[in-house]
Formats: structure tokens, C-alpha cells, sequence
């Protein structure tokens, strides 16, 4: 089942510059001990953003991994796999609902749409918080509420958390990384 609404969209020079298609929930994983694991698939397209410029079609399965390591917010990355020059990437499905979803979903639970609204201002007032955790971290990204995923208390009517997702446009600050990560070992030893 596709994550994301929509068509495929082309930039002026025919180039795929946004695929709906690409993200699909897949069927529940089960590992040997009987744990349940909700993943996510998502073909690269190898000839966007970073994953262009860096000719790694894993740049962005390697850029959850960072954010893992450094305790921040991400889906985890479970998989990659290549065949005949498609590229696919697994990575652990992040609870609660996108962008799009959100608004016919609490409709459903019977929120009005001031709640809808509160619920939106308060993830932006989060995506600030985590913006300025990232930057400090040497990890930009453009922040857009339609790449995150909500957690959200239905019955507090409250944001519990969000989680970024679409990591292909990422950029590193190697720099401010190392700094970042020395920090994290200072004071965790």
C-alpha cells in the first residue's frame, strides 16, 4: 500500500521530482523469536538530491543510521537490497500518521478542526525544537510537516512525538558532527 497520496510528479526537465508510488507499508516482518516488526519499502530514485551528487543509491539508509547513532529521531533502516540497477531500502516503520492522513483521521475520531489546527501548531512548535537538535548536530534538511510522521494522543488530543522521514535531500556538516559526537561521548563516559 502506497504511504504518500498523490501522482508522480516531473520537475521542468522530466526528471521524477516527487513519487508517491515509491514508499509502500509492507506486510508485517516476524524474526525467528515471534517479534513483530511494521516496515516500510522505498525504491531510490539515484538520480535525486544527495543520493545523485554523493552516487551512493544508500546515501539515505545511511543517513538514518547516523541519526540512530547519535540518539536522534529517524526511522530505523533494517535493509537495503540492489537488483539489476534498482535499489530498495527497509527501514522500520514510524507510528502514527503522515501529513496527509491526519487531518481525515482526526476527523474520524471526532476532533474539530481548531483541534486539528492545535494539534498541527504543536507540531510545528516540535519540528522547531528538532530542527535546531539537527543543526546543532551537523545534520540539514529542509523541515516540511509533510515529511514527518505524528504520534498523536488521541485521547489528550496532544502530539506525543514526531519523527522526520525522507532523508534523500540531507546534507552533512562534518564539522559540526565530529564536534556533535564528541559532545555525546563526553557525556555519556
Amino acid at each position: 500500500m502506497n504511504i504518500k497520496p498523490g501522482e508522480i510528479e516531473h520537475d521542468h526537465a522530466g526528471v521524477v521530482k516527487e513519487d508517491p508510488t515509491a514508499v509502500k507499508e509492507l506486510p508485517i516482518w516476524t524474526d525467528e523469536a515471534g517479534v513483530e516488526l511494521a516496515v516500510v519499502g522505498k525504491r531510490v530514485n539515484t538520480i535525486k538530491s544527495q543520493v545523485r551528487k554523493s552516487g551512493d543509491p544508500f546515501y539515505e539508509y545511511k543517513i538514518m543510521q547516523l541519526v540512530n547513532e547519535i540518539g536522534l529521531p529517524a526511522p530505523k533502516p533494517i535493509a537495503k537490497a540492489e537488483q539489476s540497477g534498482s535499489h530498495l531500502i527497509v527501514m522500520e516503520k514510524a507510528l502514527g500518521f503522515t501529513y496527509f492522513d491526519g487531518g481525515p483521521l482526526l476527523m474520524h475520531y471526532g476532533y474539530l478542526p481548531g483541534e486539528i489546527e492545535t494539534l498541527k501548531r504543536q507540531a510545528g512548535e516540535q519540528m522547531a525544537e528538532l530542527k535546531d537538535r539537527f543543526d546543532e548536530a551537523g545534520i540539514i534538511r529542509k523541515w516540511k510537516l509533510s515529511d514527518i510522521i505524528f504520534d498523536v494522543d488521541i485521547e489528550a488530543k496532544k502530539i506525543r512525538k514526531i519523527t522526520p522521514v525522507d532523508w534523500e535531500r540531507t546534507k552533512i556538516d562534518e564539522t559540526k558532527l565530529r564536534a556533535y559526537k564528541k559532545r555525546l561521548k563526553a557525556s555519556s563516559g
